[in-house]
């Protein structure tokens, strides 16, 4: 019976400790989040009262040009978005083909951002309190 010897070079030696050495450094990276995403991300309204929404949609009634809004059934408490619905139709209109404008909410720098998720538009939510999306950590 012949025996397989495996002979350590050390070029093999070197290869091997390489591999080892960015594989650990991967999963550890990967693990710890940076200063950033700890600051900045998808957020929450913490107050959902009345008049706290009232604010948000001053703020988003002006980023859109318009007098008055109303705000769809997203409970920005409990998501980090909340919707704009369309202009009623007129008189001499039944119904109307636009949809409800989207904004996510999120912290940035501890200021509270409203961002149209279709033209990336962003308003500051000035003097409204948001707290960061937990992830279950």
């Amino acid at each position: 019976m012949s025996e397989l010897k495996l002979v350590a070079t050390p070029t093999l030696l070197r290869t091997m400790s390489a591999v080892l050495s960015l594989s650990m450094l991967a999963a550890c990276v990967h693990d710890i989040p940076s200063d950033a995403s700890r600051e900045n991300g998808p957020a929450l309204l913490v107050d959902g009262s009345a008049e706290n929404l009232d604010r948000v949609k001053h703020f988003l009634a002006r980023s859109m040009d318009r007098a008055h809004i109303e705000l769809g059934a997203d409970d920005p408490t409990l998501v980090p978005r909340v919707s704009v619905l369309p202009a009623r139709p007129g008189s001499l209109e039944n119904r109307s083909p636009a949809l409800p404008v989207v904004f996510s909410i999120s912290l940035e720098n501890d200021i509270c951002i409203a961002t149209n998720t279709k033209s990336g538009k962003e308003v500051e939510l000035t003097d409204i309190a948001c707290v960061l999306v937990s992830h279950g950590e």
